[in-house]
């Protein structure tokens, strides 16, 4: 039961001082609750709640594949959860930061990242643009530079 472990990862993600590879750790457990039974997980509180604030990864590298990849295929698949303008505009601040060059991702979630974006953000027309334009300037040019320096024909 997903209910169950996502109240005992509470603790850990409510802890103010909380080690940062532990959180990474607990967000990507939720990535992958939402990656593995969507429908289980009540994804819009846990993007608002859960993920959003807690991202990007920051100490621990290897959970950034399971959570990039989660944000990914809930763009591409254009759950209903992640596409309300606000929060889209969230996850692609977030998504922004951890393109930065100083940021812990590692080179091959970062392609993956972009070649996501580069799918989903045209189908999402509208909604995407407006989510551009609600982020940081510089977040908005950090994405559209890496989506056209990096796009695959």
């Amino acid at each position: 039961e997903y209910g169950a472990l996502l109240n005992d990862l509470q603790p850990v993600l409510n802890e103010p001082s909380g080690d940062a590879a532990t959180i990474d750790n607990a967000v990507s457990a939720v990535c992958r609750m939402i990656s593995a039974a969507p429908a289980a997980v009540p994804i819009g509180q846990m993007l608002d709640s859960v993920l959003l604030p807690r991202l990007p990864v920051k100490a621990d590298m290897m959970e950034a594949m399971p959570v990039y990849a989660c944000l990914c295929n809930l763009l591409l698949q254009q759950h209903a959860e992640i596409v309300e303008v606000a929060r889209l505009a969230k996850v692609l601040g977030v998504l922004a930061d951890a393109l930065r060059e100083d940021a812990i991702t590692p080179d091959e979630v970062k392609m993956n990242v972009v070649g996501s974006l580069n799918q989903a953000l045209p189908a999402l027309g509208d909604k995407a643009q407006q989510a551009m334009q609600r982020i940081d300037a510089e977040q908005s040019k950090r994405l559209m530079h890496m989506m056209q320096t990096l796009r695959v024909e």
